[in-house]
């Protein structure tokens, strides 16, 4: 599920439509890209992008503590798929 979600926020323009004409014309902002939903985030409730960003770096650094410290064990499962999969990854926060 994640994956997919991922892959909408990186290519919106393949996935709009394909849940369904309604979405498409009654909620087009469910396919909005992570940098237009910040935009409206900051607009609309006041939180800058700044202060978005730095809490999206420390979500990031906790994910990635939290796994090196094996709270997630019992949660991740592998499992064979297509495409490689996305995780938290401090080398990129």
């Amino acid at each position: 599920m994640a994956d997919y979600i991922r892959c909408i926020d990186e290519r919106p323009h393949e996935h709009a439509g394909r849940q369904g004409p309604w979405l498409t014309a009654n909620k087009p902002e469910i396919y909005w890209s992570t940098l237009q939903t910040a935009e409206e985030v900051a607009k609309r409730y006041g939180i800058s992008r700044e202060r978005q960003d730095e809490y999206g770096v420390r979500s990031q650094q906790r994910a990635a503590a939290a796994r090196e410290a094996g709270r997630f064990d019992e949660e991740i499962v592998p499992m064979t798929v297509a495409a490689a999969s996305s995780v938290a990854r401090p080398a990129i926060s």
